[in-house]
């Protein structure tokens, strides 16, 4: 195979999809940074929960309300943007 022809190989492999994917690259993105959103949501609301409970919240505590509201927010976003 010539230089020229693995170049244009290469260059339809970066901007096509893959064979079986009909996910564009934008749309790949969008969903990727939808996951890490989740993810960091998820992680923020653990850290909320974590903290209130160290200072003595209880189970009626803003920060513990909070903590689980944006773990269950973080783990939907994350769960509705998984590969189907």
């Amino acid at each position: 195979m010539s230089v020229a022809r693995a170049a244009r190989v290469a260059a339809l492999r970066i901007s096509a999809p893959a064979i079986g994917s009909k996910i564009t690259p934008m749309q790949r993105a969008y969903r990727n940074s939808t996951r890490l959103l989740g993810a960091v949501t998820l992680a923020l609301g653990a850290a909320l929960l974590v903290s209130t409970l160290a200072r003595g919240g209880g189970p009626l505590a803003l920060g513990v309300l909070l903590g689980v509201g944006f773990m269950v927010i973080g783990a939907g976003r994350f769960y509705l943007a998984r590969d189907r």
